[in-house]
């Protein structure tokens, strides 16, 4: 063998073993995320939900301010999100690992699924609401190398918490 053949068959398994390193909870550089400091869903049995086509919401509490979010792909907005299915299981979450800041997005940013981007248009800064989407507006046509593609026919219930829209 030359060293044009071995050089990418080097690479190829160097790569093979990253990836099988990282699938191990037990290897030292592998960290799963902490669920453990996020907030138990919001209470929503005694809040009449706003209905639409393949998702709803639930206002926890009221925004303020005179400025909310538009459809528009340049708008920026701090928040706190968590995403759950509808069984309870925290797949993503900015509480996470004990972190007290919310991150920084755009209406861009939440372009999946398409309930989403629906669920957060009109909401003001403070405002606090639960997002129910169904699986015809959540993961139902994302690809099969996607990580939610396993929760495509899943019912999916986002919690978000705008600070501030810039």
């Amino acid at each position: 063998m030359n060293r044009l053949t071995i050089y990418p068959i080097f690479g190829l398994l160097t790569v093979l073993l990253l990836l099988a390193g990282c699938a191990d909870p037990t290897n030292p550089f592998f960290r799963a995320p902490d669920f453990s400091s996020v907030p138990p869903l919001a209470d929503t049995t005694s809040i009449e939900p706003v209905i639409h086509d393949g998702y709803l919401y639930y206002v926890i509490e009221e925004g303020e301010g005179e400025f909310s979010l538009q459809d528009r792909p340049e708008e920026q907005l701090e928040m706190f999100l968590t995403l759950r299915t509808a069984d309870g299981e925290v797949l993503q979450s900015t509480w996470a690992d004990e972190r007290d800041r919310p991150e920084g997005a755009s209406m861009d940013d939440l372009s999946e699924p398409d309930g989403l981007r629906e669920g957060v248009i009109g909401m003001k800064e403070k405002e606090h609401r639960v997002i129910v989407v169904y699986p015809s507006m959540g993961f139902q046509n994302v690809r099969q190398n996607s990580q939610f593609y396993t929760f495509r026919n899943d019912t999916l219930i986002y919690e978000i918490e705008v600070e501030s829209i810039r």
